[in-house]
């Protein structure tokens, strides 16, 4: 639905004088994510998911332990964490 027309003119100006005025930040912001390296980045997300990898490892078995209380048998959610997370490990790695 269209806005009435009272307030078009109203709006404008002010979504104009907006777009001025983070028209400066928006261009620091985008020259700063340009000036990245691809490779570096993607090392900073590989370390990531290693050093998630690292974490899940440290877990005790009890908070990496899922009980099915109707079958009474528990499993451990450890290996599919890191299976995930090795995943995006070679999804940052091919990619």
């Amino acid at each position: 639905m269209p806005a009435p027309a009272s307030t078009t003119p109203i709006l404008t100006p002010i979504a104009d004088s907006l777009a001025s005025i983070l028209r400066v930040p928006g261009q620091i912001l985008r020259d700063a994510a340009i000036a990245i390296d691809v490779n570096v980045a993607k090392g900073i997300f590989i370390a990531y998911f290693l050093l998630l990898i690292l974490w899940v490892l440290s877990l005790r078995k009890e908070e990496v332990t899922v009980t099915n209380e109707r079958k009474g048998t528990s499993v451990s959610l450890r290996p599919y964490a890191i299976l995930a997370l090795l995943s995006q490990v070679v999804i940052y790695l091919v990619f």
